[in-house]
């Protein structure tokens, strides 16, 4: 006889890990692309070119790029 799931017993939220790890990580992006976005309307309202704009967009994105194999690897 096939046993139905209540709805809690589906839910991902029934993971104490899952509950911590997904908050955390959606306030610390929400964060990341809040500065980003405050920072470069700031570089832009100093007068700077797109080459400083660029810059800084590259200071956010490198580390991610260049640390992924890195951390695939820790993870693996």
């Amino acid at each position: 006889m096939k046993r139905f799931l209540h709805v809690s017993e589906r839910s991902i939220w029934r993971h104490r890990d899952l509950r911590i790890m997904l908050p955390a990580r959606a306030v610390s992006f929400f964060g990341d692309e809040l500065a980003a976005l405050v920072l470069t309307l700031r570089v832009y309202a100093e007068g700077r070119g797109p080459w400083a704009i660029t810059g800084l967009l590259l200071c956010f994105a490198v580390p991610v790029v260049v640390l992924a194999p890195v951390a695939g690897r820790l993870v693996d």
